[in-house]
């Protein structure tokens, strides 16, 4: 009889340590779910900010791209009104077929 007390004994020794051991455990994934969620959050704000930050850089490459190209016309219009100018300051053109009085 005394040894089922000291087994039974032992056994609720042993139980009472793995609760405990348990408990410590559970506290601990706890503050790890806690620090991931921490974590998460930052990860999150971080990413809006990298949104935040890529929108701008594509608008303002969107904006470069129509600037050049209303540089691009304006030049090959200046060309254009160069190459007319050039046209009228010349003489006209004589022809070798016409005969010279």
């Amino acid at each position: 009889m005394l040894e089922k007390i000291v087994e039974f004994g032992k056994q609720l020794f042993s139980l009472t340590q793995k609760q405990q051991k348990q408990e410590e455990d559970i506290k601990e994934l706890r503050q790890d779910i806690r620090d991931l969620r921490k974590d998460l959050t930052e990860l999150r704000q971080e990413m809006n900010n990298l949104t935040r930050v890529v929108e701008r850089v594509i608008f303002e490459v969107q904006k470069d791209r129509e600037a050049a190209q209303r540089d691009r016309e304006n030049l090959l219009l200046r060309l254009e009104n160069t190459l007319l100018k050039s046209c009228r300051a010349l003489p006209p053109f004589d022809s070798p077929d016409k005969e010279k009085p």
